[in-house]
């Protein structure tokens, strides 16, 4: 997509993209087992009941599994 030695500047190609020039060098991360269960205890903790019950519902319904 990107041709980083090609005719077009690398902030031009991004600009013809509708992308940023930070989205061109950005690696995702994995989120490793330990920040998904942070994640999870902080949820429990401020969010309200009812919105966890309705998120998890919702996940369940896709068949994920949810707020274990």
């Amino acid at each position: 997509m990107i041709e980083r030695q090609g005719p077009l500047s690398l902030s031009r190609q991004c600009e013809l993209l509708g992308l940023s020039r930070a989205a061109l060098y950005y690696q995702a991360v994995r989120t490793g087992a330990y920040e998904l269960e942070l994640m999870a205890l902080i949820d429990r903790q401020y969010l309200p009941d009812s919105l966890l019950r309705f998120a998890g519902g919702w996940q369940r319904g896709f068949g994920h599994r949810a707020m274990r």
